[in-house]
């Protein structure tokens, strides 16, 4: 007799559900370069800060990801589940 897992379990396995941790400090960079290197580009350059981001256990929103895209690939494709993507505010893409 074949067993039937729900699509749920299959779709989210390897998520943890909940908070995501917080997120590490940066890796210092040489003064030198320090000037002459942005951490993370200009938004008017690049668009809108979009935020992605995976569902966990209970449908919880969880595994979160922001970065500066243009506004048109910050979309969700027609048929895409488990997750999806958002313009957020611009303070979290820094």
């Amino acid at each position: 007799m074949m067993t039937r897992v729900p699509l749920v379990a299959v779709l989210f396995a390897g998520c943890t559900g909940g908070t995501p941790p917080p997120p590490s400090a940066p890796a210092p960079v040489a003064p030198a370069v320090a000037a002459s290197v942005s951490a993370t580009p200009a938004p008017a350059a690049t668009g809108v800060c979009c935020e992605s981001f995976g569902y966990g256990a209970r449908m919880v929103e969880c595994c979160t990801k922001a970065v500066w895209t243009k506004p048109d690939e910050c979309r969700i494709p027609p048929g895409f589940v488990g997750g999806g993507k958002r313009i957020v505010d611009d303070a979290k893409c820094k």
